[in-house]
């Protein structure tokens, strides 16, 4: 993916000028430590686990960047019509400017581009910060995953249907 700018400014929303790019392994130790700081140690993925999803066919990853420094990630992975987010992380200071909103629009456009139809995630029942994000942006709860997480905290599956166009707010259904 070439590098992009983000989309234009929600309501209410301070937006930052933001660039993409693609993920290495290079990225590794900023990705581990992004994903740190975002999650509870017990939640948070291992730098092992981290490097296997970088290493894994089919699974993209995308960094975001404010001027210059790295911001957040998204990193998901699909294969024929089916997709499933692995994580989206934003570090603190950049909540609620876009950068969520952005990552996750540009690997939505990737898996519609792909030919995927159904995108899946897990979130925690307790996050309803993540939760009102992932319903803003279309996403259903369509299950209960129970001990999802290693400190068995409950999940809820939650999914999208994208459509074919260009558009993205079809409501998963």
């Amino acid at each position: 993916m070439d590098e992009r700018s983000q989309s234009p400014s929600e309501k209410g929303q301070a937006r930052l000028p933001v660039v993409l790019r693609p993920c290495t392994r290079a990225d590794l130790p900023v990705l581990y430590e992004i994903d740190r700081s975002c999650y509870a140690p017990e939640v948070a993925y291992s730098r092992g686990t981290l490097k296997a999803f970088l290493e894994q066919e089919g699974v993209r990853c995308l960094m975001a960047f404010v001027e210059g420094r790295p911001a957040g990630f998204v990193m998901a992975f699909w294969q024929g019509e089916e997709g499933h987010l692995i994580t989206l992380d934003v570090l603190a200071r950049y909540r609620r400017k876009g950068i969520g909103s952005t990552l996750l629009l540009a690997i939505e456009e990737q898996m519609r581009r792909a030919g995927v139809s159904w995108v899946e995630l897990e979130t925690s029942v307790a996050n309803a910060t993540a939760i009102a994000f992932w319903t803003h942006h279309g996403y259903r709860i369509t299950g209960t995953l129970p001990g999802y997480y290693s400190d068995r905290t409950d999940a809820y599956l939650m999914a999208k249907r994208l459509d074919r166009g260009t558009g993205n707010r079809r409501k998963a259904g």
